[in-house]
């Protein structure tokens, strides 16, 4: 009993390397493709809770895709949309759809049935259409041909209760894709070759079929500018051969992709030459059909052959629509029609046509002449190896009409759709066209996608009530994702957004997104606007996130402020944002000397002086040089105990955010740190002091410098500033 099973086994290799490859290529959980033009709109329009009906009936490229928009709008309400959903959706799908398949067929596979399972388990989750795969729009293929299959298997059963089944999964089917509406001419074949004698419903399917061939004729004919030109007598043979490859393409392993030089990453372009050994598969399949079929109905009577010529014509229309439609269009005017009739999305329909012939084959072996068995038999196991051939060659690309990628592209382009709100980088993707970059930015502004799952993160160290932020962005959706990601505990109404102005357009979108800004500043037009803003702040965060070894979008901005702040903190982080704490400057005299040349000429304390614990120091000092000073100095500020023995905690850098070495001689310059009290500190007294000490350019630390000529506290090389009395 286990030996006949075991047999079985080898059925579920295909679907482990299907899983395998989506849960390495497919969870970046970013939209892919034409995800992000589509889906990605559909999942903002529910996020504003702004979707419509119209919305989900609205055209994809003259397709109406409903389930698939409606499972995105359930993953925006559910999860934020985690699109990582929608690939294992096109997985689900499609395991389903070879369930179906065969269950259909098993009864006619007979002894053939491990062999046939195999097959279509290959066939129907084949890795070759990788597109279809991670991309969560591609699960559209997966409905229409689920509900198509369901309208044919009921359709074939007498009960009105059937009939009506059918009806509904082929609207369902109508609504899931454009091909969909193909499924009403193929149950009336489907009944006439039943037998039906109820002529009603005959008519029944006729006008229901014309009624959806109507609107689909009316709304999706013409879309963007994109029209239809006359048909001319050449179109016919363009036709005819593009449905010819359709048929042939699981087998095309001649099929060649060459180095696009000079990319931003490495593209190929899809080469492929239409002869006729690249139809030769299609008229030996078309022949092998026919004969069989012929076979199979002069036995047994045209309903032995009912549900292969059926879902038989569902595949073979399919093709035959698309190749009808697209010499037709004027956008394709300038596309090789041989690689788009070889696009891997049209891929999987194709392999279905086979599915069936092969199906039909096993149904007619076992009363078939033994020269037919041997020459059948070595067809088809020459057709399995070409496409395992195909497979192994094109597995590594994902392509898309004429240009392919890496596999690894999939990879890359979930990283870059993450760095890209913050760098505005579209090179890490070659074909912008393939990428909705506003969408993105939608997407990250709602907290959308793979931005649901970017945590929070806090830059500044410490904002003050009284404080402003300033983000000078590349971009104007630049500086929000930078107060959404790193920013979001600061008050909104506290950042002030500079940027090159957008457009009209993107303005809108920025205007209706969630928690739009209050002040932005376009291009250089608001200088002095800025300065009114600030008259009443003492300090200010300035905050930019510039291209790797560039400088900022827009300097005079800077300029403006360094009028009447000086910067006294920098800091920049690992994710390149670059931070300048500005304050106003302050009087200054003598303080204290630090070694021979370095003077504190003055420090406040921001805020209430009466620390404790728990509490936020903040300490704001003023420096200058009377000589030129080599080497980097760091300067400690740190908690001590009365008297002193240890540093309880302590913060080191370096002097002011402006390097020693470049300090002009009796100019000041200056610094804010801030230190924060233990919270369990035991009751006490305690003490604030400073220590400077220099440290080479390899970074040993050198001795402290002695402090001198100072009318306060000194112990050693340490001066004490303040105190801290815990009770």
């Amino acid at each position: 009993m286990w030996r006949r099973y075991a047999l079985y086994l080898p059925a579920l290799l295909p679907i482990m390397g299907l899983i395998w490859f989506v849960m390495t290529y497919g969870m970046s959980g970013y939209p892919y493709a034409d995800s992000t033009i589509t889906l990605a709109q559909t999942a903002i329009q529910a996020s504003d809770n702004q979707l419509t009906m119209n919305d989900l009936f609205a055209p994809h490229y003259r397709h109406r895709i409903v389930f698939s928009r409606l499972f995105t709008a359930m993953l925006t309400h559910l999860n934020q949309w985690d699109v990582r959903y929608e690939v294992v959706l096109n997985v689900v799908l499609g395991i389903i759809n070879s369930i179906l398949i065969a269950l259909l067929f098993w009864k006619s596979w007979g002894k053939f049935a491990p062999l046939m399972l195999l097959t279509t388990t290959l066939f129907m989750l084949s890795l070759d259409p990788a597109l279809n795969w991670l991309s969560g729009l591609q699960s559209s293929w997966g409905f229409v041909t689920l509900f198509s299959l369901l309208a044919i298997h009921l359709i074939m059963r007498p009960s009105a209760l059937s009939f009506i089944g059918a009806i509904i999964c082929a609207i369902c089917a109508s609504l899931s894709l454009g091909n969909g509406i193909l499924i009403w001419g193929v149950l009336v074949v489907t009944l006439w070759l039943n037998r039906d004698r109820y002529g009603w419903r005959y008519m029944v399917l006729v006008i229901l079929g014309g009624f959806w061939a109507f609107i689909s004729t009316q709304s999706l004919s013409n879309i963007a500018g994109n029209e239809y030109v006359p048909l001319q007598l050449d179109h016919v043979y363009e036709m005819v051969r593009m449905w010819l490859l359709m048929h042939s393409r699981p087998f095309l392993a001649d099929m060649n992709y060459q180095l696009i030089p000079n990319t931003p990453q490495t593209v190929y372009f899809a080469v492929a030459q239409s002869t006729v050994f690249s139809i030769l598969p299609a008229l030996i399949g078309f022949a092998l059909f026919g004969y069989t079929a012929w076979r199979v109905f002069k036995r047994n009577g045209r309903q032995a052959v009912m549900l292969y010529a059926s879902i038989g014509l569902y595949a073979s229309g399919t093709l035959a629509m698309i190749a009808f439609i697209t010499p037709l269009q004027t956008m394709t005017e300038h596309i090789d029609n041989t690689i788009l009739a070889l696009n891997e999305r049209y891929l999987h329909v194709s392999l279905i046509f086979w599915l069936v012939l092969m199906s039909l084959v096993a149904t007619h072996w076992r009363d078939a002449q033994r020269v037919y068995q041997l020459c059948v038999g070595v067809v088809v196991i020459v057709l399995i190896g070409l496409h395992v051939h195909t497979l192994v060659r094109e597995i590594p690309y994902i392509s898309f009409n004429e240009l392919a990628f890496p596999l690894d592209d999939a990879l890359q382009n979930g990283r870059c759709a993450e760095a890209y709100v913050l760098t505005a980088d579209r090179s890490c993707i070659y074909a912008s066209w393939m990428t909705d970059w506003d969408n993105l930015d939608q997407l990250a502004s709602r907290r959308l996608a793979g931005y649901a799952r970017l945590a929070h993160q806090t830059t500044v160290p410490y904002f003050l009530p009284q404080d402003m932020l300033i983000l000078n962005g590349e971009s104007a959706w630049q500086s929000i994702h930078l107060r959404d990601l790193f920013f979001a505990h600061i008050p909104k109404l506290a950042i002030i957004h500079i940027a090159p102005k957008p457009s009209t357009m993107v303005l809108s979108d920025i205007i209706h997104a969630p928690n739009p800004p209050t002040y932005f500043l376009w291009d250089y037009d608001d200088t002095d606007a800025l300065s009114t803003w600030l008259s009443d702040k003492t300090a200010v965060w300035y905050g930019i996130r510039p291209p790797l070894y560039q400088a900022e979008a827009l300097p005079k901005y800077r300029t403006r402020l360094e009028s009447e702040f000086v910067p006294a903190y920098h800091l920049i982080t690992p994710d390149n944002i670059h931070l300048t704490r500005y304050i106003r400057p302050f009087e200054t005299g003598q303080v204290a000397t630090f070694g021979d040349d370095l003077h504190l000429v003055g420090y406040q304390w921001v805020g209430d002086t009466d620390f404790g614990a728990c509490d936020t120091i903040i300490l704001q000092t003023a420096w200058m040089t009377d000589a030129p000073v080599q080497g980097h100095i760091q300067l400690s500020l740190a908690l001590t105990d009365d008297p002193i023995t240890r540093a309880i905690t302590n913060t080191d850098s370096a002097i002011s955010p402006i390097s020693i070495p470049f300090w002009e001689i009796d100019k000041a310059y200056y610094d804010e740190r801030y230190l924060s009290i233990p919270c369990d500190l035991p009751s006490g007294d305690y003490r604030l002091t400073l220590t400077a000490y220099p440290i080479t350019d390899g970074g040993d630390i050198l001795p402290n410098l002695r402090v001198m000529d100072s009318q306060m506290r000194i112990e050693g090389h340490l001066l004490v500033i303040g105190e801290v009395v815990i009770r």
